[in-house]
Protein backbone atom coordinates (compact mmCIF):
# COMPACT_ATOMS: atom_id res chain seq x y z
CA UNK A 1 0.00 0.00 0.00
CA UNK A 2 1.29 3.04 -0.68
CA UNK A 3 1.91 6.44 1.20
CA UNK A 4 0.30 9.50 1.00
CA UNK A 5 3.27 11.02 -0.13
CA UNK A 6 3.53 8.28 -2.61
CA UNK A 7 0.12 9.00 -3.89
CA UNK A 8 0.52 12.76 -4.36
CA UNK A 9 3.75 12.57 -6.38
CA UNK A 10 1.88 9.99 -8.53
CA UNK A 11 -1.27 12.21 -8.92
CA UNK A 12 1.09 15.17 -9.82
CA UNK A 13 3.17 12.39 -12.52
CA UNK A 14 -0.17 11.51 -13.98
CA UNK A 15 -1.50 15.39 -14.52
CA UNK A 16 2.15 16.64 -15.65
CA UNK A 17 1.86 13.24 -18.42
CA UNK A 18 -1.40 14.43 -19.71
CA UNK A 19 -1.27 17.68 -18.94
CA UNK A 20 -4.99 17.73 -18.65
CA UNK A 21 -7.33 15.46 -16.26
CA UNK A 22 -10.05 14.94 -15.27
CA UNK A 23 -11.63 13.53 -11.75
CA UNK A 24 -13.42 10.54 -13.25
CA UNK A 25 -9.57 9.61 -14.66
CA UNK A 26 -7.78 10.32 -11.42
CA UNK A 27 -10.73 7.43 -10.01
CA UNK A 28 -9.89 4.85 -12.33
CA UNK A 29 -5.98 5.83 -11.81
CA UNK A 30 -6.67 5.34 -8.04
CA UNK A 31 -9.84 3.00 -7.41
CA UNK A 32 -8.80 2.41 -4.12
CA UNK A 33 -8.86 6.00 -2.61
CA UNK A 34 -11.75 7.05 -1.57
CA UNK A 35 -13.60 10.63 -3.60
CA UNK A 36 -12.79 12.31 -0.56
CA UNK A 37 -9.05 11.82 -0.55
CA UNK A 38 -8.57 12.58 -4.33
CA UNK A 39 -10.62 15.59 -3.70
CA UNK A 40 -7.65 16.21 -0.29
CA UNK A 41 -5.03 15.28 -2.34
CA UNK A 42 -5.57 17.65 -5.17
CA UNK A 43 -6.17 20.32 -2.34
CA UNK A 44 -3.13 19.62 -1.18
CA UNK A 45 -1.14 19.87 -4.53
CA UNK A 46 -2.87 23.07 -5.25
CA UNK A 47 -1.73 24.75 -2.83
CA UNK A 48 1.62 23.27 -2.88
CA UNK A 49 1.65 25.11 -6.82
CA UNK A 50 2.39 21.31 -7.96
CA UNK A 51 -0.62 21.26 -10.01
CA UNK A 52 -3.50 23.35 -10.89
CA UNK A 53 -7.13 22.46 -9.81
CA UNK A 54 -9.69 23.02 -11.97
CA UNK A 55 -13.73 22.23 -12.37
CA UNK A 56 -13.95 18.82 -12.73
CA UNK A 57 -10.37 17.89 -12.08
CA UNK A 58 -6.44 19.28 -12.56
CA UNK A 59 -3.94 20.48 -15.49
CA UNK A 60 -0.37 20.45 -14.95
CA UNK A 61 1.36 23.70 -13.87
CA UNK A 62 3.29 23.86 -17.27
CA UNK A 63 0.18 24.15 -18.87
CA UNK A 64 -1.53 26.75 -16.82
CA UNK A 65 1.80 29.42 -16.66
CA UNK A 66 4.60 27.35 -17.79
CA UNK A 67 5.74 27.80 -21.21
CA UNK A 68 3.10 29.14 -23.62
CA UNK A 69 2.64 26.11 -26.45
CA UNK A 70 4.35 26.61 -30.06
CA UNK A 71 1.62 28.21 -32.17
CA UNK A 72 2.71 26.33 -34.84
CA UNK A 73 1.36 23.53 -32.76
CA UNK A 74 -1.72 24.56 -31.97
CA UNK A 75 -2.30 26.12 -35.28
CA UNK A 76 -3.31 22.62 -36.51
CA UNK A 77 -5.48 21.41 -33.80
CA UNK A 78 -9.21 21.68 -33.83
CA UNK A 79 -8.93 23.67 -37.02
CA UNK A 80 -12.35 23.59 -38.07
CA UNK A 81 -14.22 24.70 -34.84
CA UNK A 82 -11.38 27.56 -34.81
CA UNK A 83 -12.40 28.16 -38.49
CA UNK A 84 -16.27 28.43 -37.10
CA UNK A 85 -15.63 30.27 -33.68
CA UNK A 86 -13.22 33.29 -36.22
CA UNK A 87 -16.11 33.63 -38.50
CA UNK A 88 -18.64 33.73 -35.58
CA UNK A 89 -16.53 36.07 -33.90
CA UNK A 90 -15.55 38.25 -37.26
CA UNK A 91 -19.05 38.95 -38.20
CA UNK A 92 -19.54 40.82 -34.20
CA UNK A 93 -17.08 43.36 -35.40
CA UNK A 94 -18.60 46.87 -35.71
CA UNK A 95 -17.19 50.10 -37.12
CA UNK A 96 -16.28 52.82 -34.67
CA UNK A 97 -15.01 50.03 -31.64
CA UNK A 98 -11.66 50.03 -30.38
CA UNK A 99 -11.15 46.16 -30.24
CA UNK A 100 -7.97 44.22 -27.96
CA UNK A 101 -6.70 40.71 -29.91
CA UNK A 102 -4.72 38.00 -27.64
CA UNK A 103 -2.34 35.89 -28.99
CA UNK A 104 -3.27 32.38 -30.62
CA UNK A 105 -3.91 30.21 -33.31
CA UNK A 106 -7.52 30.95 -32.84
CA UNK A 107 -7.15 34.74 -32.44
CA UNK A 108 -5.29 34.58 -35.77
CA UNK A 109 -7.68 32.98 -37.73
CA UNK A 110 -10.16 35.77 -36.51
CA UNK A 111 -7.39 38.47 -37.89
CA UNK A 112 -7.23 36.80 -41.65
CA UNK A 113 -11.39 37.20 -41.30
CA UNK A 114 -11.43 40.81 -39.96
CA UNK A 115 -13.49 42.80 -41.61
CA UNK A 116 -11.76 45.86 -43.40
CA UNK A 117 -13.76 48.74 -41.47
CA UNK A 118 -13.15 52.17 -39.65
CA UNK A 119 -12.10 50.65 -35.55
CA UNK A 120 -8.98 50.71 -33.49
CA UNK A 121 -7.52 47.56 -33.17
CA UNK A 122 -4.36 46.52 -30.49
CA UNK A 123 -3.05 43.22 -30.42
CA UNK A 124 0.04 41.65 -28.35
CA UNK A 125 0.36 38.99 -31.01
CA UNK A 126 2.58 39.36 -33.98
CA UNK A 127 0.57 36.91 -36.44
CA UNK A 128 -1.97 38.76 -35.98
CA UNK A 129 -0.42 42.18 -36.42
CA UNK A 130 0.47 40.35 -40.05
CA UNK A 131 -2.62 39.80 -40.92
CA UNK A 132 -4.30 43.19 -39.82
CA UNK A 133 -1.92 44.80 -41.51
CA UNK A 134 -4.03 43.97 -44.95
CA UNK A 135 -6.78 46.22 -43.35
CA UNK A 136 -7.17 49.49 -45.07
CA UNK A 137 -9.43 51.40 -42.87
CA UNK A 138 -8.36 50.12 -39.47
CA UNK A 139 -5.57 51.49 -37.28
CA UNK A 140 -3.59 48.90 -35.31
CA UNK A 141 -1.36 49.25 -32.66
CA UNK A 142 1.27 46.60 -31.71
CA UNK A 143 1.42 46.19 -27.65
CA UNK A 144 5.33 46.65 -26.53
CA UNK A 145 7.18 43.82 -23.87
CA UNK A 146 9.43 41.10 -23.88
CA UNK A 147 9.04 38.74 -27.11
CA UNK A 148 7.60 35.22 -26.20
CA UNK A 149 8.85 32.79 -29.32
CA UNK A 150 6.58 30.41 -28.13
CA UNK A 151 3.61 32.07 -29.05
CA UNK A 152 4.99 34.51 -31.30
CA UNK A 153 3.37 37.07 -28.81
CA UNK A 154 4.75 40.24 -26.63
CA UNK A 155 4.14 40.14 -22.90
CA UNK A 156 5.01 41.49 -20.07
CA UNK A 157 6.89 45.31 -20.17
CA UNK A 158 10.26 45.75 -21.29
CA UNK A 159 11.99 48.10 -18.07
CA UNK A 160 15.26 45.73 -18.80
CA UNK A 161 17.07 48.06 -20.83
Amino acid sequence: METMDERREAIVAFVNERSNITFAELKKKFPHVSDMTIRTDLKALDEAKRIVRVHGGAKSVEQVIGNDDLLGKRAVRNVESKEIIAAKAAKLVRPNTTIFVDSGSSTTLLANLFPDVQCIIFTNSLSCGIEFSRLKKACVYMVGGLLNRNSLSVVGYSDQL
